[in-house]
């Protein structure tokens, strides 16, 4: 819920919005007061989507077996790893990023040669999504600077209204 206001607030315009309605609330009569509480809790749920998608407990989920491709600066690294959700609730895993690329795009195999950059990817309740096969991955470009077997590096998970970190290694 915190994060959820957090959000909220963040936003200029909501603020605005949401100033009305506390303006409604002290200075209106009793009907358009309860309008307003009702819609100021509405617009608190509504502009928020992660209340839904947020884990009650982040430990029930684990990310393992990072690893990435080695690669000169300014070319490309595949780079693979495990979702296990082991929590009571959905994820959707909106994307990754890290200090060693400057962008990154999830790859999805979809016939023999072809493929398809998707912008997310959902993981059930009680199940693991495995991008460590040749059918998912994520893919860094443009390096900043090269990798080389042996380093390590950190990336960010981005879930709908939270993230989490995680070290890969260069394989």
């Amino acid at each position: 819920m915190i994060a959820a206001v957090r959000s909220f607030m963040s936003n200029p315009d909501l603020r605005k919005v949401f100033g009305k309605v506390v303006e409604i609330l002290v200075k209106q009569s009793l009907p358009l007061r309860i309008a307003a509480w009702a819609l100021g809790g509405l617009m608190m749920v509504m502009m928020h989507p992660a209340l839904a998608d947020e884990p009650a407990e982040l430990g029930d989920i684990r990310i393992e077996a990072g690893t990435a491709t080695p690669a000169e600066k300014g070319g490309r690294s595949k780079v693979r790893f495990r979702i296990i959700n082991n929590s009571r609730t959905g994820l959707h895993l909106t994307g990754i990023s890290t200090p060693v690329a400057k962008n990154t795009e999830l790859v999805a195999r979809v016939g023999s040669r072809e493929t398809s950059v998707l912008q997310s990817i959902g993981i059930r309740s009680e199940e693991t999504l495995d991008l460590t096969t040749s059918h998912l991955h994520y893919v860094l470009h443009p390096l900043r600077k090269a990798l080389h077997s042996g380093d390590e590096f950190s990336i960010t998970l981005h879930f709908t209204g939270w993230s989490r970190s995680t070290s890969i290694h260069v394989h």
